[in-house]
């Protein structure tokens, strides 16, 4: 029963890690327009991208997932600010 539970378990981890989607943000320059927004959206979507958040207020961005980590090796347009990996960050009280 140990070994049936041992192994059920360690599937789930692999299944988690192997077909968990990446997460980024992209950030566009400020002088970016509508037109190049939406291309990069249509472009993370034609890789089989999923926008989960657009960020309107304070800049011209967009976080979304991706099946797999290739977009973090493609060359970026020049209408794009940065590229990073959307993770949890933490600030501390001195």
């Amino acid at each position: 029963m140990r070994i049936y539970l041992l192994t059920v378990t360690l599937l789930l981890l692999y299944a988690t890690l192997v077909y968990a989607d990446y997460k980024y943000i992209l950030g566009l320059k400020p002088d970016a327009t509508d037109e190049e927004y939406k291309a990069a959206r249509k472009n993370i979507e034609s890789m089989g991208g999923k926008v989960t958040y657009e960020f309107h207020s304070t800049m011209k961005a967009f976080a979304f997932t991706v099946p797999d980590n290739t977009i973090a090796t493609k060359e970026q347009p020049a209408f794009v600010d940065f590229l990073e990996e959307d993770k949890t960050v933490h600030t501390y009280d001195e």
